[in-house]
């Protein structure tokens, strides 16, 4: 397996440009806190709780966070299953 560093990405070709296509949720945790997740377990210094398309909690930064993300205001409803039953977890669709 390669391991890829940063000064390895000026020889990474194929490039293209993507945007997300899915809403976020996302809770906002002051200070340090750490999330079990699928790779193990992340700790956060101060950031988000955000749970991905699958309902699955990671932690990102705040200053990550702000980078790409923007409150649309208070939106409800979901369509995906997962540990929050039947419902899914609260995503927003609007």
């Amino acid at each position: 397996m390669k391991t890829i560093r940063l000064m390895d990405l000026d020889g990474i070709t194929g490039w293209k440009t993507y945007r997300k296509k899915s809403w976020t949720t996302a809770a906002r945790i002051d200070g340090p806190f750490a999330v079990q997740t699928r790779a193990g377990e992340l700790i956060c210094m101060d950031g988000y709780l955000a749970l991905d398309s699958k309902g699955r909690p990671y932690p990102i930064a705040k200053d990550e966070f702000d980078i790409i993300y923007e409150e649309t205001g208070s939106c409800s409803g979901n369509s995906l299953e997962g540990p929050f039953g039947p419902n899914g977890p609260p995503f927003a669709e609007c």
